[in-house]
């Protein structure tokens, strides 16, 4: 119902925020599904999988330093609103894993094979979520919604719409593609780093992204492609339990 308010006052409002950024995220919403935002709630588990990348030299140095040695296979179980567990795997047949990360509510707990679990502090942007329900639920919290231009990213050809929603924790930069109304990127101002958002495919009739990328001064340390998604399956009770 939530989901289905916030469209109708995008729709119909007068809002302080402005027109041009109305219809903005009114466009990007009927874009990225279908017209219908109560679609996502529909979606209570999912499971996902997808090849990864991290380099922590090419972070370091800001330069282009690829090692396959750095690839990781990733199988991704979530229970909304609030259970997220990765499994990372070695090689393509997920039969040597390496690792597991748990994504609960006030906990996230890092698991390496043959040793005690790790505690790290929560962070809720580095879960998985559909980009509509994410947006969304910042719109429900604003502070401010901001509409601050036609913007470029480096070394990218392509234009966006630049979006602004302001929240009382933390003010989020969305990019759309002037023509496909889509979310391409995440701007995060102070460590300057972009998340690059494409190649998006349909899914059982949901719009997903499959590539999603971080990039600072024009270098990627940081990607995963997503191969299957898999919509509402049952997980066994004790999957999310890091103390299992």
């Amino acid at each position: 119902m939530k989901l289905y308010l916030v469209c109708l006052f995008l729709l119909f409002s007068n809002s302080s925020f402005g027109q041009t950024a109305k219809e903005i995220l009114n466009s990007y919403f009927i874009a990225s599904s279908q017209g219908d935002l109560a679609q996502w709630s529909k979606i209570k588990t999912l499971y996902a999988t997808c090849i990864g990348y991290y380099s922590e030299a090419s972070f370091e140095t800001q330069k282009d330093t690829f090692d396959s040695a750095n690839l990781s296979y990733i199988k991704v179980y979530k229970r909304w609103p609030n259970e997220q567990k990765e499994e990372l795997f070695s090689d393509s047949l997920f039969r040597k894993r390496t690792s597991s990360f748990y994504f609960l509510k006030n906990r996230r707990v890092i698991r390496f094979e043959y040793m005690d679990p790790i505690e790290v502090d929560p962070d809720e942007k580095t879960t998985f979520d559909f980009y509509p329900t994410r947006i969304n639920n910042y719109l429900l919290r604003s502070k401010s919604i901001n509409y601050n231009g036609i913007k470029t990213i480096p070394g990218k050809p392509t234009s966006y719409y630049e979006i602004e929603i302001k929240t009382p924790d933390f003010d989020h930069v969305f990019l759309f593609n002037i023509e496909s109304y889509l979310l391409e990127a995440i701007y995060f101002p102070e460590p300057n780093i972009y998340w690059l958002i494409s190649d998006y495919k349909l899914f059982d009739g949901y719009l997903l992204p499959t590539y999603i990328a971080s990039m600072r001064n024009g270098v990627i340390f940081d990607w995963r492609r997503y191969k299957t998604f898999v919509f509402n399956p049952k997980f066994r009770e004790d999957l999310f339990n890091p103390d299992h």
